[in-house]
């Protein structure tokens, strides 16, 4: 266990790839953001625009009252409609290439390797829909564990085991995301690299189980003095705890790199 330690420590020093990829994960994830919340803005004006302030209350009258005005009203939800929904797709379409194109930088920057840009769009969305099954099954698994516990009828102990199981199972998939982009920046092939991420844990499990036990017990540390904080000192806000959690999967796909390699 002593050489897992030594790793583990040595996951902290690496400082200059920790900061160059939370620069790259916090600019992609903002540039994301902006690009909903410009949607967003869009989207709320136009909806204003075509009700002129108005109640449901007070456009029901309008519209009984008015036939003309009805059907100019129809005319507009359906532009509306076919505007939200074009933009809804360009912004989903550019998320996912934000998304991916940072993926390329980090993974290239991590791995020393040069891959092209845009067969990870298509490993993000192979890992989009991985996640949803995952999600799916994990949920059944976490609502069957959780109907047990309830059986005690402790309360304390449900909300903490179900926050464990969260936890358990958030970073569970995020190392299968790193393994599956670790692959696919040595063979850039998507379908080839996702078949070797299992074979990659499958051949790593000795030295991953032991990396995520490390992982879950940094993060269980972490999220009980962020606990302790916000109960005794000072209300911790909701971005404190995203800049938080967004600082360790960095520093745990700089962990997981470290450990496979």
């Amino acid at each position: 266990m002593g050489k897992h330690w030594q790793n583990y420590k040595h996951s902290f020093k690496r400082r200059k790839e920790m900061g160059w990829t939370l620069l790259l994960d916090v600019f992609s994830y903002g540039l994301i953001g902006l690009l909903w919340l410009i949607f967003g803005l869009i989207t709320n004006d136009k909806a204003y625009a075509m009700s002129q302030g108005k109640t449901t209350e007070e456009l029901k009258q309008l519209l009984l009252s008015n036939p003309e005005q009805a059907q100019a009203f129809l005319t507009n939800i359906q532009g509306f409609v076919i505007t939200f929904v074009v933009g809804l797709v360009i912004v989903i379409i550019g998320s996912i290439m934000i998304y991916s194109f940072s993926r390329k930088l980090i993974w290239d920057y991590l791995t020393k390797k040069k891959t092209k840009f845009w067969k990870w769009n298509w490993l993000t969305l192979m890992l989009i829909i991985l996640l949803i099954i995952y999600l799916l099954l994990f949920g059944l698994i976490k609502t069957a564990i959780l109907y047990l516990i309830i059986l005690f009828n402790n309360q304390t102990l449900l909300s903490w085991f179900n926050m464990l199981l969260s936890i358990v199972g958030i970073f569970t998939f995020i190392l299968f995301i790193f393994l599956a982009y670790y692959s696919f920046s040595r063979k850039y092939k998507v379908w080839e690299s996702l078949g070797d991420t299992f074979q990659l844990l499958k051949e790593k499990w000795p030295r991953l189980w032991r990396m995520l036990v490390f992982v879950l017990l940094t993060i269980i540390i972490t999220t009980l003095i962020l606990w302790l904080v916000n109960k005794y000192l000072i209300s911790v806000g909701l971005w404190i705890n995203l800049v938080v959690f967004l600082i360790l999967v960095v520093w745990m796909r700089i962990y997981t790199l470290q450990t496979i390699k």
